[in-house]
């Protein structure tokens, strides 16, 4: 009896750490969709941020912001950097979520 208890838990375990694997590539896609939608704000808010004194963009109007972006350099410009900041974001969720989900089975 003890043998058959142990290969249950023990597959029990194997299908846990199966489905607790799938949320690193879940964390991935989730983070890289997320920063690809935010990225024009993320431009809009660089471009406050550095701009000088007097300035249209230094008043810090964010709408502005992306107005001018999009008269100046059109959706290239509100989307300017998106893949190193997808490939960034989405790393970043891979090991967040991961570990997320490794320390959580550990404690529980």
């Amino acid at each position: 009896m003890p043998n058959c208890r142990a290969q249950v838990a023990a597959q029990e375990l194997s299908i846990y750490s199966f489905l607790s694997g799938t949320v690193s590539p879940l964390g991935v896609l989730k983070g890289g969709f997320a920063a690809a939608v935010t990225t024009p704000l993320d431009v809009a808010k660089t471009r406050i941020m550095l701009a000088k004194a007097g300035s249209s963009n230094a008043s810090g109007n964010v709408l502005a912001a992306l107005g001018d972006i999009w008269r100046t350099q059109g959706l290239s410009g509100l989307f300017a950097g998106v893949v190193p900041r997808m490939a960034a974001i989405s790393l970043g969720g891979f090991i967040f979520l991961g570990t997320y989900e490794k320390t959580r089975q550990l404690l529980l």
